[in-house]
């Protein structure tokens, strides 16, 4: 049966935690998950309002266009084999369902 799911909210909150708790990761496309393979880390170096050195990492938002062109492609094949999906993403922008509704 062919069923599609898509978490809404801000990062963070346990959409990607509740997914995990209720067993469905093999029935899932996650945006951060595309992130990683499509993107890597950047090292962000600073200084603290003490002066200490700082160093973080954050990933790299550059890829956004491929990250979501993949992620659409992904949940359009699962679809046409009927397969049951769940998207993890925050899809908080305007028009978020937009491109799942065609």
């Amino acid at each position: 049966m062919r069923e599609l799911y898509l978490t809404v909210g801000a990062p963070a909150i346990g959409k990607s935690t509740w997914i995990k708790e209720m067993g469905l990761e093999d029935y899932t496309v996650s945006s951060d998950e595309i992130r990683h393979i499509v993107s890597n880390y950047q090292a962000v170096i600073g200084r603290d309002e003490k002066g200490e050195h700082l160093k973080d990492y954050q990933i790299d938002y550059q890829s956004e266009h491929q990250v979501w062109n993949f992620l659409y492609s992904a949940v359009e094949n699962r679809m046409k084999h009927s397969h049951t999906t769940f998207v993890d993403a925050t899809h908080l922008f305007k028009g978020a369902f937009t491109k799942y509704n065609q």
